[in-house]
């Protein structure tokens, strides 16, 4: 995986994730400071949000656009693509 690719990570979501989390976690070499600071509450509340966005899109690609894509190949007498049912959630 590579963090400056931007299919794979669209506005650098995973790398800001590794950071906040490096940061909070005392990474980097650096000794965990103790509670987190309400600037690192803050981003990764804004975060949360936008991971749970990009989870919904997946979602309804899956629900939506995979069923109508089955249903076409199906029609064409080929196998459906099968996606695992345990998916990805951040609450």
């Amino acid at each position: 995986m590579s963090f400056c690719d931007p299919l794979d990570n669209p506005g650098q979501l995973a790398s800001q994730l590794v950071y906040l989390y490096n940061v909070v976690a005392g990474g980097f070499g650096g000794v965990a400071p103790g509670r987190p600071t309400d600037s690192s509450v803050e981003r990764m509340t804004e975060l949360r949000e936008d991971v749970n966005n990009i989870l919904g899109r997946l979602n309804r690609i899956f629900d939506e656009d995979l069923t109508a894509f089955n249903q076409l190949i199906r029609s064409l007498g080929l196998h459906p693509v099968v996606v695992k049912t345990d998916r990805p959630s951040i609450s």
